[in-house]
Protein backbone atom coordinates (compact mmCIF):
# COMPACT_ATOMS: atom_id res chain seq x y z
CA UNK A 1 0.00 0.00 0.00
CA UNK A 2 2.53 2.85 0.96
CA UNK A 3 5.05 1.38 -1.83
CA UNK A 4 2.66 2.98 -4.56
CA UNK A 5 2.98 6.17 -3.13
CA UNK A 6 6.54 6.37 -3.13
CA UNK A 7 7.55 5.30 -6.66
CA UNK A 8 9.56 7.32 -9.06
CA UNK A 9 6.76 8.64 -11.56
CA UNK A 10 6.59 6.15 -14.65
CA UNK A 11 8.64 8.57 -16.83
CA UNK A 12 11.95 8.07 -14.58
CA UNK A 13 13.87 4.46 -15.26
CA UNK A 14 15.76 3.04 -12.92
CA UNK A 15 18.74 3.52 -14.15
CA UNK A 16 21.77 1.19 -14.21
CA UNK A 17 25.57 1.19 -16.06
CA UNK A 18 25.37 1.59 -19.82
CA UNK A 19 28.96 0.38 -20.27
CA UNK A 20 29.94 -3.26 -19.16
CA UNK A 21 33.14 -2.88 -17.85
CA UNK A 22 33.84 -6.47 -18.21
CA UNK A 23 33.39 -6.63 -21.83
CA UNK A 24 35.27 -3.07 -22.31
CA UNK A 25 38.70 -4.86 -20.65
CA UNK A 26 38.32 -7.82 -22.71
CA UNK A 27 37.94 -5.34 -25.50
CA UNK A 28 41.16 -3.32 -24.80
CA UNK A 29 43.23 -6.50 -23.79
CA UNK A 30 42.43 -7.35 -27.38
CA UNK A 31 43.61 -3.83 -28.82
CA UNK A 32 46.56 -3.82 -27.07
CA UNK A 33 47.64 -7.55 -27.19
CA UNK A 34 47.43 -8.18 -23.48
CA UNK A 35 46.81 -11.27 -21.47
CA UNK A 36 44.04 -11.29 -19.62
CA UNK A 37 44.55 -10.78 -15.85
CA UNK A 38 42.36 -12.36 -13.02
CA UNK A 39 43.59 -9.84 -10.66
CA UNK A 40 42.58 -7.38 -12.50
CA UNK A 41 39.50 -8.77 -13.14
CA UNK A 42 38.52 -8.74 -9.48
CA UNK A 43 39.30 -5.19 -9.29
CA UNK A 44 36.82 -4.44 -12.04
CA UNK A 45 33.90 -6.32 -10.87
CA UNK A 46 34.36 -3.83 -7.55
CA UNK A 47 34.60 -1.24 -10.25
CA UNK A 48 31.46 -2.50 -11.71
CA UNK A 49 29.98 -1.44 -8.65
CA UNK A 50 30.80 1.62 -7.75
CA UNK A 51 30.38 2.93 -11.68
CA UNK A 52 26.68 1.85 -10.92
CA UNK A 53 26.38 3.98 -7.96
CA UNK A 54 27.70 6.43 -9.93
CA UNK A 55 25.10 6.51 -12.53
CA UNK A 56 22.38 5.79 -10.13
CA UNK A 57 23.54 9.23 -8.48
CA UNK A 58 23.69 11.12 -11.69
CA UNK A 59 20.18 9.96 -13.06
CA UNK A 60 18.30 10.79 -9.85
CA UNK A 61 20.22 13.23 -8.39
CA UNK A 62 16.53 14.53 -6.24
CA UNK A 63 14.84 11.29 -6.31
CA UNK A 64 12.89 10.78 -2.95
CA UNK A 65 14.89 9.03 -0.33
CA UNK A 66 11.62 7.07 0.81
CA UNK A 67 12.09 5.52 -3.41
CA UNK A 68 15.66 4.87 -3.61
CA UNK A 69 15.50 2.67 -0.37
CA UNK A 70 12.21 0.90 -2.03
CA UNK A 71 13.82 0.16 -5.54
CA UNK A 72 17.07 -0.66 -3.39
CA UNK A 73 19.58 1.77 -5.11
CA UNK A 74 22.97 0.95 -5.27
CA UNK A 75 23.69 4.77 -3.91
CA UNK A 76 22.34 3.59 -0.07
CA UNK A 77 25.54 0.89 -0.24
CA UNK A 78 27.60 2.61 -2.26
CA UNK A 79 31.83 3.12 -1.35
CA UNK A 80 34.57 4.55 -2.33
CA UNK A 81 37.25 2.63 -3.74
CA UNK A 82 41.05 2.32 -2.98
CA UNK A 83 42.85 0.35 -5.25
CA UNK A 84 46.48 -0.58 -3.97
CA UNK A 85 49.14 -2.91 -5.15
CA UNK A 86 53.01 -3.11 -6.25
CA UNK A 87 53.78 -0.99 -9.15
CA UNK A 88 53.35 -1.55 -12.83
CA UNK A 89 50.04 -4.24 -12.84
CA UNK A 90 48.24 -2.05 -14.41
CA UNK A 91 46.21 0.21 -11.26
CA UNK A 92 46.41 3.47 -13.55
CA UNK A 93 45.29 1.38 -16.29
CA UNK A 94 41.93 0.65 -14.89
CA UNK A 95 41.51 3.58 -13.52
CA UNK A 96 41.58 5.07 -17.07
CA UNK A 97 39.27 2.47 -18.45
CA UNK A 98 36.84 3.11 -15.73
CA UNK A 99 36.74 7.21 -16.29
CA UNK A 100 36.65 6.60 -20.01
CA UNK A 101 33.57 4.28 -19.55
CA UNK A 102 31.73 6.11 -17.04
CA UNK A 103 29.02 7.91 -18.98
CA UNK A 104 28.83 10.39 -16.72
CA UNK A 105 29.73 13.88 -17.56
CA UNK A 106 30.70 15.29 -13.91
CA UNK A 107 33.48 13.12 -13.53
CA UNK A 108 37.43 14.15 -13.24
CA UNK A 109 40.71 12.12 -13.19
CA UNK A 110 43.36 14.18 -11.52
CA UNK A 111 46.80 13.08 -10.18
CA UNK A 112 47.02 13.59 -6.88
CA UNK A 113 50.02 15.92 -6.63
CA UNK A 114 48.33 18.34 -9.12
CA UNK A 115 45.10 18.37 -6.95
CA UNK A 116 46.91 19.32 -4.14
CA UNK A 117 48.21 22.26 -6.17
CA UNK A 118 44.81 23.39 -6.16
CA UNK A 119 43.54 22.92 -2.99
CA UNK A 120 46.92 25.20 -2.50
CA UNK A 121 46.01 27.84 -4.31
CA UNK A 122 42.31 27.57 -3.56
CA UNK A 123 43.62 28.21 0.23
CA UNK A 124 45.77 30.83 -0.90
CA UNK A 125 43.71 32.67 -2.64
CA UNK A 126 40.44 33.08 -0.03
CA UNK A 127 42.43 33.46 3.12
CA UNK A 128 43.87 36.27 1.15
CA UNK A 129 40.49 37.81 1.05
CA UNK A 130 39.78 37.46 4.50
CA UNK A 131 37.40 34.30 4.03
CA UNK A 132 37.54 31.67 6.68
CA UNK A 133 36.06 28.13 5.85
CA UNK A 134 37.98 27.49 2.94
CA UNK A 135 37.36 23.68 2.68
CA UNK A 136 33.95 24.02 2.67
CA UNK A 137 33.85 26.39 -0.23
CA UNK A 138 36.60 24.19 -2.27
CA UNK A 139 34.19 21.31 -1.91
CA UNK A 140 31.26 23.73 -2.68
CA UNK A 141 33.25 24.42 -6.15
CA UNK A 142 34.44 20.95 -6.86
CA UNK A 143 30.51 19.27 -5.87
CA UNK A 144 29.35 21.63 -8.44
CA UNK A 145 31.33 20.72 -11.39
CA UNK A 146 31.85 17.34 -10.49
CA UNK A 147 29.96 13.95 -8.83
CA UNK A 148 33.24 11.51 -9.59
CA UNK A 149 37.03 11.93 -8.37
CA UNK A 150 39.23 9.68 -9.67
CA UNK A 151 42.55 10.05 -7.79
CA UNK A 152 45.78 8.05 -9.08
CA UNK A 153 48.88 7.32 -7.38
CA UNK A 154 47.79 8.79 -3.95
CA UNK A 155 50.51 9.15 -1.45
CA UNK A 156 51.59 10.34 2.38
CA UNK A 157 51.34 13.64 2.71
CA UNK A 158 52.66 15.85 5.83
CA UNK A 159 50.36 16.19 8.75
CA UNK A 160 48.82 19.60 7.65
CA UNK A 161 48.19 18.37 4.19
CA UNK A 162 46.64 15.72 5.76
CA UNK A 163 44.29 17.26 8.39
CA UNK A 164 43.38 19.60 5.13
CA UNK A 165 42.67 16.32 3.16
CA UNK A 166 40.54 14.87 5.41
CA UNK A 167 38.24 17.76 6.31
CA UNK A 168 37.94 18.00 2.44
CA UNK A 169 36.96 14.63 1.49
CA UNK A 170 34.61 14.79 4.49
CA UNK A 171 32.61 17.40 2.91
CA UNK A 172 32.62 16.00 -0.51
CA UNK A 173 31.44 12.41 0.44
CA UNK A 174 28.64 13.93 2.81
CA UNK A 175 27.73 16.42 -0.44
CA UNK A 176 27.93 13.09 -2.35
CA UNK A 177 30.79 12.69 -4.44
CA UNK A 178 31.91 9.13 -5.24
CA UNK A 179 35.19 8.61 -5.72
CA UNK A 180 38.06 6.05 -6.60
CA UNK A 181 41.79 6.21 -5.53
CA UNK A 182 44.73 4.41 -6.90
CA UNK A 183 48.09 4.11 -4.66
CA UNK A 184 50.83 1.73 -4.02
CA UNK A 185 50.33 1.10 0.18
CA UNK A 186 47.05 -0.10 2.06
CA UNK A 187 46.02 3.29 3.55
CA UNK A 188 46.68 2.30 7.13
CA UNK A 189 50.14 1.92 5.96
CA UNK A 190 50.58 4.98 3.95
CA UNK A 191 52.65 6.82 6.68
CA UNK A 192 53.80 3.83 8.88
CA UNK A 193 56.54 4.73 11.11
CA UNK A 194 56.33 8.60 10.25
CA UNK A 195 56.94 11.62 12.20
CA UNK A 196 54.01 12.27 14.25
CA UNK A 197 52.10 9.01 13.19
CA UNK A 198 49.59 9.23 16.10
CA UNK A 199 48.22 12.59 14.10
CA UNK A 200 48.53 10.78 10.72
CA UNK A 201 45.92 8.13 12.32
CA UNK A 202 42.53 9.47 12.28
CA UNK A 203 43.17 10.96 8.12
CA UNK A 204 43.85 7.28 6.96
CA UNK A 205 41.03 5.47 9.50
CA UNK A 206 38.74 7.49 8.04
CA UNK A 207 39.93 6.98 4.50
CA UNK A 208 40.05 3.37 5.39
CA UNK A 209 36.29 3.25 6.58
CA UNK A 210 34.86 5.41 3.96
CA UNK A 211 36.14 3.11 1.17
CA UNK A 212 35.99 -0.13 -0.22
CA UNK A 213 39.85 -1.46 -0.35
CA UNK A 214 41.21 -3.86 -3.15
CA UNK A 215 44.26 -5.24 -3.22
CA UNK A 216 45.71 -5.72 -7.05
CA UNK A 217 47.79 -8.42 -6.56
CA UNK A 218 50.56 -10.14 -9.18
CA UNK A 219 54.18 -10.03 -10.05
CA UNK A 220 54.45 -8.71 -13.70
CA UNK A 221 55.41 -5.33 -13.99
CA UNK A 222 53.50 -4.51 -17.14
CA UNK A 223 55.93 -1.37 -17.73
CA UNK A 224 58.72 -3.12 -18.45
CA UNK A 225 57.55 -4.78 -21.00
CA UNK A 226 55.79 -2.95 -23.40
CA UNK A 227 58.77 -2.75 -25.97
CA UNK A 228 62.63 -2.21 -26.34
CA UNK A 229 64.16 0.21 -24.47
CA UNK A 230 65.96 3.18 -26.30
CA UNK A 231 69.56 3.83 -25.39
CA UNK A 232 69.08 7.33 -26.25
CA UNK A 233 66.74 8.17 -24.05
CA UNK A 234 68.35 6.88 -20.56
CA UNK A 235 72.32 7.28 -21.10
CA UNK A 236 74.25 5.65 -18.68
CA UNK A 237 77.34 7.95 -18.32
CA UNK A 238 79.87 8.33 -15.05
CA UNK A 239 82.07 10.90 -17.25
CA UNK A 240 80.49 14.41 -16.43
CA UNK A 241 82.13 15.75 -19.57
CA UNK A 242 80.96 13.22 -21.86
CA UNK A 243 77.31 13.00 -19.55
CA UNK A 244 77.63 17.06 -20.84
CA UNK A 245 78.36 16.82 -24.42
CA UNK A 246 75.25 14.23 -24.60
CA UNK A 247 72.53 16.31 -23.30
CA UNK A 248 73.85 19.18 -24.83
CA UNK A 249 74.20 17.67 -27.97
CA UNK A 250 70.52 15.86 -27.73
CA UNK A 251 68.85 19.69 -26.64
CA UNK A 252 70.00 21.26 -30.00
CA UNK A 253 68.81 18.17 -31.85
CA UNK A 254 65.33 18.11 -30.57
CA UNK A 255 64.47 21.82 -29.44
CA UNK A 256 66.07 23.27 -33.11
CA UNK A 257 67.85 25.94 -31.39
CA UNK A 258 71.39 27.39 -32.42
CA UNK A 259 72.97 27.99 -28.72
CA UNK A 260 72.46 27.07 -25.26
CA UNK A 261 70.54 30.09 -23.64
CA UNK A 262 69.57 30.43 -20.43
CA UNK A 263 65.95 30.80 -19.03
CA UNK A 264 63.45 30.43 -16.26
CA UNK A 265 59.92 29.36 -15.79
CA UNK A 266 57.57 31.46 -13.68
CA UNK A 267 55.21 29.67 -10.78
CA UNK A 268 53.48 31.80 -8.84
CA UNK A 269 55.43 34.79 -9.30
CA UNK A 270 58.75 33.20 -8.32
CA UNK A 271 61.12 32.37 -11.24
CA UNK A 272 62.89 29.30 -11.17
CA UNK A 273 65.96 29.45 -13.51
CA UNK A 274 67.00 26.74 -15.78
CA UNK A 275 69.91 26.02 -17.99
CA UNK A 276 68.48 26.30 -21.06
CA UNK A 277 64.74 26.74 -23.09
CA UNK A 278 63.63 26.87 -26.87
CA UNK A 279 60.70 26.30 -27.57
CA UNK A 280 59.12 23.31 -25.81
CA UNK A 281 62.41 21.72 -25.10
CA UNK A 282 64.32 22.14 -21.45
CA UNK A 283 67.49 21.70 -20.48
CA UNK A 284 68.66 21.31 -16.84
CA UNK A 285 70.32 19.02 -14.42
CA UNK A 286 69.42 16.92 -11.70
CA UNK A 287 71.17 19.48 -9.26
CA UNK A 288 69.02 22.46 -11.20
CA UNK A 289 65.79 20.51 -9.96
CA UNK A 290 66.19 18.35 -7.64
CA UNK A 291 68.77 19.46 -5.22
CA UNK A 292 67.04 23.06 -4.67
CA UNK A 293 64.07 23.38 -2.59
CA UNK A 294 61.38 23.02 -5.42
CA UNK A 295 58.01 21.79 -5.10
CA UNK A 296 55.55 19.99 -6.89
CA UNK A 297 53.92 23.28 -8.41
CA UNK A 298 57.11 23.38 -10.27
CA UNK A 299 57.71 20.16 -11.41
CA UNK A 300 53.94 20.35 -12.70
CA UNK A 301 54.63 23.61 -14.58
CA UNK A 302 57.70 21.90 -16.16
CA UNK A 303 55.24 18.96 -17.40
CA UNK A 304 52.93 21.84 -19.06
CA UNK A 305 54.70 23.80 -20.75
CA UNK A 306 57.45 21.34 -22.18
CA UNK A 307 57.06 18.36 -24.41
CA UNK A 308 60.93 17.50 -23.92
CA UNK A 309 63.15 17.58 -21.14
CA UNK A 310 66.68 16.95 -20.95
CA UNK A 311 68.07 16.59 -17.93
CA UNK A 312 71.60 15.65 -16.80
CA UNK A 313 73.70 14.09 -13.95
CA UNK A 314 71.53 12.05 -11.88
CA UNK A 315 73.54 10.73 -9.31
CA UNK A 316 73.56 7.63 -6.54
CA UNK A 317 71.28 8.51 -4.26
CA UNK A 318 71.68 7.30 -0.62
CA UNK A 319 69.69 7.59 2.62
CA UNK A 320 71.21 10.96 3.20
CA UNK A 321 69.58 11.99 -0.54
CA UNK A 322 65.58 11.28 0.55
CA UNK A 323 64.74 14.91 -0.33
CA UNK A 324 66.51 14.65 -3.33
CA UNK A 325 65.21 11.32 -4.05
CA UNK A 326 61.44 12.60 -3.03
CA UNK A 327 61.76 15.69 -5.58
CA UNK A 328 62.88 13.60 -8.32
CA UNK A 329 60.29 10.93 -7.92
CA UNK A 330 57.80 13.73 -8.15
CA UNK A 331 59.41 15.20 -11.10
CA UNK A 332 59.06 11.98 -13.16
CA UNK A 333 55.45 11.54 -11.50
CA UNK A 334 54.49 14.54 -13.46
CA UNK A 335 56.62 14.30 -16.38
CA UNK A 336 55.01 11.04 -16.66
CA UNK A 337 51.67 12.02 -16.04
CA UNK A 338 51.83 14.43 -18.83
CA UNK A 339 53.72 12.33 -21.24
CA UNK A 340 56.47 14.50 -21.70
CA UNK A 341 59.60 12.89 -23.54
CA UNK A 342 62.52 12.71 -20.83
CA UNK A 343 65.98 12.31 -22.20
CA UNK A 344 68.99 11.94 -19.41
CA UNK A 345 72.02 10.87 -18.16
CA UNK A 346 72.99 8.98 -15.01
CA UNK A 347 76.14 7.68 -13.14
CA UNK A 348 74.02 3.96 -12.61
CA UNK A 349 71.27 2.26 -14.17
CA UNK A 350 67.62 3.04 -13.15
CA UNK A 351 67.21 0.10 -10.74
CA UNK A 352 70.63 1.54 -8.94
CA UNK A 353 69.68 4.99 -7.94
CA UNK A 354 68.37 4.63 -4.99
CA UNK A 355 68.49 0.95 -3.14
CA UNK A 356 68.75 2.15 0.89
CA UNK A 357 67.16 4.50 2.45
CA UNK A 358 63.85 5.91 3.38
CA UNK A 359 61.31 6.20 0.22
CA UNK A 360 63.04 3.22 -1.29
CA UNK A 361 59.49 1.42 -1.70
CA UNK A 362 57.95 4.46 -3.17
CA UNK A 363 60.69 5.13 -5.21
CA UNK A 364 59.82 1.70 -7.48
CA UNK A 365 57.01 3.46 -8.94
CA UNK A 366 59.66 5.76 -10.18
CA UNK A 367 62.07 3.39 -11.28
CA UNK A 368 59.20 1.51 -13.11
CA UNK A 369 58.11 4.54 -14.47
CA UNK A 370 61.81 5.63 -16.04
CA UNK A 371 61.75 2.22 -17.93
CA UNK A 372 58.66 2.34 -19.36
CA UNK A 373 59.08 6.22 -20.33
CA UNK A 374 62.11 4.79 -22.31
CA UNK A 375 59.86 2.40 -24.01
CA UNK A 376 58.18 2.35 -27.56
CA UNK A 377 54.67 1.94 -26.05
CA UNK A 378 55.27 5.32 -24.10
Amino acid sequence: MFKKYFLPPEDIKIPHSTVDLHDAYHQYVADHSLQTDEAQLRVIDHMQALMDSVVWQDKCPDTNVFSKWLTASPVSSSRHLYIYGGVGLGKSMLMDLFFCCCPVKKKRRVHFHAFMQEVHHFVHEEESQGHVDVMQAFADKIRKETLLLCFDEFQAVDIAEAKIVERLFRILFDKGVLSIITSNRHPMDLYRGGLLEDQFRPFVEFLDQSSTVVQLTGKVDYRTIKGQSDASLYKVEADREASQAFVQASYLEHSGAESIQAGYIEVFGRQVPLTAIHNKTLLTSFSELCEQPLAAADYLTIAQQFDTVILSDIPRLSSSSRNEARRFSTLIDNLYEHRVKFICTAVVDADELYNQGKGVFEFKRTVSRLKEMQSAGY
